[in-house]
């Protein structure tokens, strides 16, 4: 009997016995993370914690010292109960000593360090930055107390910088973008840079967020076209969907459609009140992100996102002698090329 538990505990530590446990050793591949390897083996029970289903694979893995760094063909050992059992000459002496796993997988989240369950890196699965660079067309039409106005250009020099903060189900996020507007009427130019910022988050596949868009909003004087930036701040609600695409090197297509609410307007001259801001908008967005190499602690990609959006808004405007209600439609498309680090 002392044998058979002996060549059993020898068998166990060699090549992890199988018996109540499904997947033993895990080679991790590209795109993987920590915590979705875990879950795929551990679909139930608690993800984080010190006795999370993380905590004790991490217990069982000390070569991996940050869940956050992880790497293609490194391996994770996974003890995963409910498999089907080795060969039945191994089975009853596994069974005196299922016993001893149980107490060790019970113990293994003490020794790990306490803090993973409210440390904020041990819980962030990615973190990434791109910078871009593209073109944008915009189309503007607007009409009422200001006069009308009709104007579309297409910009050569919109830059966008975004980066995001994944967790489990959760993601944090920015997206700064800007470019150069000039404008000349017949007596006079103007030359002013639009910026845009957004701010997410992001719970599975809704989102929801605040942004902030400047525009020009033009006054026409019987031919004396004059041009002021206008700020909008709107609140953002949508849905969005990832998709992993089966090419030979790692490639996600994202996808985004967000509705937009204005909350309030303003601009930068004195002379202009706006007020009582009123309509919607609608975006849509296309993000391709491939791998270029991958090493231990980032990744490199090529980065494509392409911009679609219409928006519609009503307010009242005070700008010298014109005053009353003004309207604005404005569509853009924008598409534009960079680099993501991914860490």
């Amino acid at each position: 009997m002392l044998f058979r538990r002996v060549v059993a505990l020898i068998t166990l530590n060699a090549c992890i016995v199988e018996y109540g446990f499904a997947q033993n050793i895990y080679v991790i591949q590209r795109g993987d993370t920590f915590s979705h390897i875990v879950k795929r083996y551990f679909p139930s029970g608690h993800l984080y914690g010190p006795k999370g289903n993380m905590a004790i694979v991490l217990a069982q893995n000390p070569h991996i010292k940050n869940p956050n760094r992880i790497y293609p063909q490194q391996t994770v050992t996974l003890l995963v109960e409910n498999a089907t059992p080795v060969a039945e000459t191994m089975a009853p002496a596994i069974e005196e000593i299922k016993p001893a796993i149980h107490a060790a997988k019970e113990k293994a989240p003490e020794s790990a360090p306490q803090n993973r369950d409210v440390s904020f890196e041990s819980v962030l699965e990615e973190w990434n930055i791109s910078a871009l660079y593209g073109a944008k067309y915009l189309s503007l039409s607007q009409s009422g107390a200001l006069g009308s106005a009709d104007v579309g250009v297409l910009f050569l020099n919109e830059l966008k910088l975004k980066s995001e903060f994944l967790l489990e189900n959760w993601s944090f996020g920015f997206q700064l973008a800007s470019y150069q507007f000039k404008y000349e009427s017949l007596t006079s130019g103007d030359s002013k840079r639009m910026y845009a910022l957004d701010l997410y988050t992001s719970y599975k596949w809704a989102i929801g967020g605040l942004g902030v868009e400047e525009n020009p909003l033009f006054r026409n004087d019987g031919g004396d076209v004059q041009m002021t930036k206008q700020s909008l701040m709107y609140l953002s609600l949508g849905v969005k969907k990832d998709i992993e695409l089966p090419t030979r090197k790692p490639t996600k297509l994202k996808l985004k459609t967000l509705v937009h609410y204005p909350l309030s307007s303003n601009t930068d001259n004195a002379d202009v009140e706006l007020k009582s801001v009123s309509g919607f908008g609608v975006q849509g967005q296309i993000e391709l992100n491939r791998q270029i190499f991958a090493k231990e602690d980032y990744s490199l990609h090529a980065t494509w996102v392409t911009d679609i959006g219409y928006r519609k808004i009503s307010q009242d405007v005070e700008w010298d002698v014109s005053s009353g209600k003004a309207e604005s439609n404005m569509t853009s498309v924008s598409t534009s090329l960079g680099l993501l680090f991914k860490f």
